[in-house]
């Protein structure tokens, strides 16, 4: 490991570069990506158990969501869940924020954006209303 030189640091880029040598960063790289490999498939199988619905995990919004079944309208709540989470999370708020927003129990917001559940068109509209978002129709071809 290198010497700590008190620098200031803007990123953890650049502390793990002061403190460590290339084959270590990489190294720790490797670990990190194993452990967060370990978590992924731990955490399906958790989701699967409790839901008995089957679980992927989404990178682009760091969460788990229901796998795509064959019927078209389970397809569409799955893609709307996933655009639910994306809308939140890009307004950084946590699903307790859109409880206290909207007057939605987190629990009901935890089950529609973890697909075991459907809103209700009204309750879509209340909770896209939060996130300055509304909802379109599209053709589905």
């Amino acid at each position: 490991m290198k010497e700590n030189k008190n620098l200031p640091y803007e990123s953890w880029e650049n502390i793990e570069k002061e403190l460590f040598n290339e084959e270590e960063i990489q190294e720790n790289h490797k670990k990190i990506a194993k452990i967060h490999d370990n978590f992924v498939k731990k955490e399906t199988k958790r989701l699967k158990k409790k839901y008995k619905v089957d679980f992927y995990y989404d990178e682009s919004i760091n969460d788990f969501l229901p796998v795509n079944k064959e019927n078209e309208y389970d397809r569409l709540d799955n893609k709307f869940s996933h655009e639910l989470i994306l809308a939140r999370k890009e307004k950084g708020l946590t699903q307790k924020d859109l409880e206290e927003k909207t007057g939605i129990k987190q629990a009901m917001i935890a089950r529609i954006e973890s697909g075991v559940t459907s809103p209700t068109i009204s309750t879509a509209i209340k909770l896209l209303k939060a996130l300055d978002k509304t909802i379109e129709v599209i053709d589905i071809n």
